[in-house]
């Protein structure tokens, strides 16, 4: 099959790869949820679409359908892992060409499901029903601290670069108070819900990949670097060493700056808030306000865990 814009977007529907996105987007949350029995069936069968043909269209993508496709992929691949399916040969090759030209690994990642999910018009999900409606939530909420985050660190770049300062301040604070309200909203979650579907994103079962998590956020942990440089290793010992271990685990678009994070704090001994401090009281009380939400993000996020995974 020719894939097309059309493939892509049909009247509200993201589906890169036709007939094998639907299938992973309809599909898979059914079975998952009650046919697990004739899952490897339903998978083999929908493999024998993918012929040379097929991985012919895949490489015409373009880079947002070919990213979605790969997220499909890779959701597909942890779907098998947690019903103890072995993924079809045809298609684990497909998704290791479709990781290949994105410079990551070929398993399912935070970007796959935070930032390359089309979560409000044609979410990937591995549970329906109410469970379902809550495991979309949980994603929203996630993309919306993203988004938060990214536009403060946005706002933070052009400061330095001489922009109206006053008003980035003010927008920052906006973005803050937003971030703080979904981590907050998190509590709200039904915890039997919740249970249903979060194991969906830990590591399968004789997996080898580490889970999927907000530790791998690219945004948060950029932000806290450009706070606290190096001193972030005064309280977290082996922190710079276990994101450099795992920087393959964080969404490959904001890679670069994450790195370029770390270089600055770690290799140059730069801390991006102290130079804008240094220069403007408002920018030091800014600073102030964003390791405060800082602390309350992680305190919210330990009691998250105690509460809905201890």
């Amino acid at each position: 099959m020719k894939f097309s814009d059309n493939a892509f977007e049909r009247a509200g529907l993201q589906r890169p790869l036709g007939d094998l996105s639907s299938f992973v987007v309809e599909a898979v949350p059914a079975l998952l949820g009650g046919q697990l029995d004739a899952f490897g069936a339903e998978v083999a069968r929908i493999a024998r679409i993918v012929d040379s043909a097929f991985f012919a269209d895949t490489a015409e993508l373009s880079e947002p359908q070919s990213r979605l496709a790969c997220a499909d992929m890779a959701i597909l691949n942890q779907a098998c892992g947690h019903a103890g399916v072995a993924m079809p040969a045809n298609l684990a090759m497909l998704l290791a060409n479709l990781a290949g030209r994105h410079g990551r690994w070929p398993t399912m990642l935070y970007e796959d499901c935070v930032l390359n999910n089309p979560i409000d018009v044609d979410p990937r999900l591995f549970t329906t029903g109410d469970t379902g409606d809550c495991e979309r939530d949980f994603l929203r909420l996630h993309r919306c601290i993203e988004d938060a985050i990214g536009a403060v660190i946005r706002h933070l770049a052009d400061m330095a670069g001489g922009e109206n300062r006053r008003a980035l301040l003010a927008a920052c604070d906006l973005h803050i108070k937003t971030a703080t309200e979904c981590f907050a909203a998190f509590h709200a979650m039904p915890r039997d819900l919740f249970a249903q579907f979060r194991g969906f994103y830990a590591t399968p079962p004789n997996g080898r990949h580490l889970g999927v998590g907000g530790r791998f956020s690219e945004s948060i942990n950029t932000l806290r670097i450009m706070l606290d440089g190096r001193r972030i290793a005064w309280v977290i010992p082996n922190y710079f060493n276990e994101l450099l271990e795992n920087m393959g685990y964080y969404p490959s678009t904001g890679r670069m700056r994450l790195m370029t994070a770390v270089e600055n704090a770690v290799i140059r001994d730069r801390t991006f808030i102290d130079a804008l401090a240094v220069q403007d009281e408002g920018v030091n009380k800014l600073a102030f306000r964003l390791r405060k939400f800082m602390d309350t993000a992680t305190g919210i996020h330990f009691q998250l865990v105690k509460k809905f995974v201890a």
